[in-house]
């Protein structure tokens, strides 16, 4: 049939075409328009978990910063230019200048004095650490923290200064440390363990056997250690409150190797 012979088509199904192709061209905008908000949804809601999370970090190091002016007024020295190191959510290894090597346990930060080695060996601590000291007779290392202060020469030591709960604590593993709480002096020897009350401003030191620490990767070692040295060490390092009233788990020894990292669900695996 040529094309003069074609029928024409209907005024009727060329309305209804044109319908149809307007109704494509509207669905295919509204896909395209909800595609496009839907992804500037998306990229706003990414860039508020970002920025929760920088709200975070700079409140966590504003805090920090403002807690270690605090103490170096307190301790009545000048305020020195500092370099803040801090550990937010998991523990990190340091090495100062003069070789010794530091490990922040989470959330807590190493302020380190401008010129550090140069006359001396001063730093401040506020949260917890495990201190190697490089050994060095002419110039004691000294770790300042808001409740006391401690002088060693050449050692391998923990201490919690934590800002939270009633307890501070220094554990010496080897060598000798010096602790001074206002006008009081304390020595500690090796495997002794200093606990300090804020809220009484009283301590005690007792004999604790068994603990090491790995500085290679900030693990708390326990060898063979009773059921009550486990209750401080989880209470001290990883704020877990363990209990139990069963007669076997408290006459038992425990062989363990806590990460400073640890989740305490992790833990709770560990002690099965």
């Amino acid at each position: 049939m040529d094309k003069q012979n074609q029928p024409l088509q209907s005024e009727g199904e060329r309305v209804k075409e044109q319908d149809h192709s307007l109704s494509e061209r509207l669905y295919n905008r509204i896909i395209d328009s909800y595609n496009f908000y839907e992804t500037k949804r998306l990229r706003r809601v990414k860039a508020m978990q970002l920025a929760a999370l920088w709200i975070g970090v700079v409140m966590f190091t504003g805090i920090t910063m403002w807690r270690a002016t605090a103490i170096w007024t307190k301790n009545k020295t000048i305020q020195p230019q500092v370099q803040l190191i801090s550990a937010f959510q998991t523990s990190k290894k340091i090495t100062l200048p003069d070789s010794t090597v530091v490990v922040l346990h989470p959330k807590s930060s190493l302020s380190v004095v401008s010129g550090f080695n140069e006359k001396d060996r001063s730093v401040l601590l506020v949260g917890g650490a495990f201190f190697d000291v490089k050994r060095n007779p002419a110039k004691p290392f000294i770790v300042k923290s808001s409740n006391f202060t401690t002088t060693v020469l050449g050692t391998k030591f923990a201490v919690n200064a934590s800002e939270e709960g009633d307890i501070n604590s220094i554990f010496l593993e080897e060598g000798k440390v010096s602790i001074q709480i206002g006008q009081n002096h304390q020595i500690l020897s090796p495997e002794q363990k200093f606990t300090y009350h804020r809220s009484t401003d009283t301590w005690q030191i007792q004999n604790v056997k068994g603990v090491s620490f790995d500085m290679s990767n900030g693990s708390i070692l326990l060898n063979a250690v009773s059921f009550e040295v486990l209750q401080q060490c989880l209470n001290e390092y990883f704020d877990i409150k363990l209990k139990t009233k069963n007669a076997k788990a408290l006459a038992v020894s425990y062989r363990l190797r806590l990460g400073l990292s640890l989740a305490p669900g992790a833990i709770a695996d560990i002690l099965g």
